[in-house]
């Protein structure tokens, strides 16, 4: 299983990520992992995409064609820089063009478009993968079972995936949640409450 954040997040659980310009390395973790739970506060939950700004990691020698591809789109394209004013370099060494589209009506689509474009290496919509959403400091849940594809809005852990009929196929063991995050920090001292209360 694999715990991460996210900088937005939609009803149907597709996600933007990259705001730390890491959705590279997150997207090859979350791939290899049979679960992606995602632990986030109220603030990042949107009725659609797009008031973040997309991360889309590229080659340097690509930016400028993909920088006008993707304004081709309609979005507005900005180089991110680091404190110095310098091109931000990704931990593999490439540069971020933050997007901002506005609404995305369709993260699925927008992800094949970016990813046919040469010189993009990665781009922060994660779609289709069967994450489950966990809100630090709220009653409401969003999860989707990645065997059956069940979604539900529960009023806690019990109802998501691993209890009821998915119990069996998507359960999940009361380490597991807790295994990411120091005892004493605010996402583990909820995480470890709800845990507790509810398996």
């Amino acid at each position: 299983m694999t715990i991460d954040g996210a900088d937005e997040f939609d009803p149907d659980l597709n996600l933007i990520k990259g705001g730390g310009g890491a959705m590279l390395r997150e997207k090859v973790v979350a791939s290899a992992s049979k679960q992606l739970a995602i632990v986030t506060d109220s603030s990042k939950q949107v009725p659609v995409l797009g008031r973040f700004p997309l991360p889309v990691e590229v080659i340097g020698f690509a930016e400028p064609l993909v920088a006008k591809k993707i304004s081709d789109l309609g979005a507005i394209v900005a180089r991110r820089c680091d404190s110095s004013g310098m091109a931000y370099m990704t931990d593999e060494s490439h540069h971020i063009l933050d997007c901002r589209f506005g609404e995305i009506p369709d993260p699925p689509a927008l992800a094949r478009a970016l990813s046919d474009m040469p010189g993009v290496v990665e781009h922060g919509l994660f779609v289709d993968r069967g994450a489950t959403c966990t809100q630090i400091g709220g009653a409401s849940y969003e999860n989707a079972c990645p065997v059956s594809g069940t979604r539900r809005q529960p009023t806690g852990l019990r109802d998501q995936p691993g209890g009821g009929d998915d119990r069996g196929r998507c359960a999940r063991r009361r380490g597991t949640w807790r295994a990411g995050f120091a005892p004493g920090s605010e996402i583990g001292r909820a995480l470890h409450g709800r845990v507790e209360q509810h398996i």
